[in-house]
Order: C-alpha cells, then sequence, then structure tokens
C-alpha cells in the first residue's frame, strides 16, 4: 500500500531529520521554556506614578511631568490603589527638585488613578 501514488498530489518533501536535535528534558519543559523566557525578557511597564514619603507626615504622587502631587487623606491614597506602606522612602533633598503639582482630593482623585 505504501507503494500506491495518487497522480493527482505532490508528495511533500523530505523531512529533514539531521536538523532535528536531541534533549534530554521532557517535552512539558521543553515546550515551555521558550514562552517562559519570552515573559521574563519582557520588562515590566513603567508605572504612570509612584506615592513618595519624605520625613514627614505627607505622601505624594509623583507623576511623568515631573510633579509632586499632595495626597490630602487616606482615603484618597487607597482610592488610588495604595496601602499603606507602598511608599517609597525619599530625601527631602531629592523631593524638594519636584516641581508642586495640583493636591489630590476626593473630589479629582480620579484624574490621577
Amino acid at each position: 500500500m505504501d507503494d500506491y501514488q495518487n497522480p493527482g498530489v505532490v508528495p511533500p518533501p523530505p523531512f529533514p531529520w539531521d536538523a532535528v536535535k536531541e534533549s534530554s528534558k521532557p517535552v512539558e519543559e521543553t515546550l515551555e521554556q521558550p514562552v517562559q523566557q519570552e515573559a521574563e525578557e519582557q520588562e515590566a511597564p513603567e508605572p504612570k506614578h509612584r506615592a513618595v514619603r519624605g520625613s514627614g507626615d505627607p505622601i505624594y504622587l509623583i507623576t511623568p511631568d515631573n510633579k509632586k502631587h499632595w495626597i490630602l487623606n487616606a482615603q484618597v491614597y487607597t482610592n488610588l490603589g495604595y496601602k499603606f506602606g507602598d511608599e517609597e522612602k525619599m530625601e527631602n533633598s531629592e523631593l524638594a527638585t519636584y516641581m508642586p503639582g495640583e493636591a489630590i482630593t476626593l473630589e479629582n482623585w480620579e484624574r490621577f488613578k
């Protein structure tokens, strides 16, 4: 039966078996590895803004336009998706290099999300 040839069908070219490499890993690991490596190689997106605190109580939101916006209360802070302790500590001298922006209140916080 192997010798039968259909005159209307062109046979595929021979498979290049000599190009196949052997692996001691199970097939599942071999298949997942490129996907995992690809995911690790992708950089995390730059955050839209970041919460910072100097030596005092105020917590500021630093926006991409390099302005510091005072977060006026805890509700606003949590509305923005932060929990206390998420803010990064910043030297007062560095914090002073940012231009002051509009304070973030319960009325305007959604613009900063």
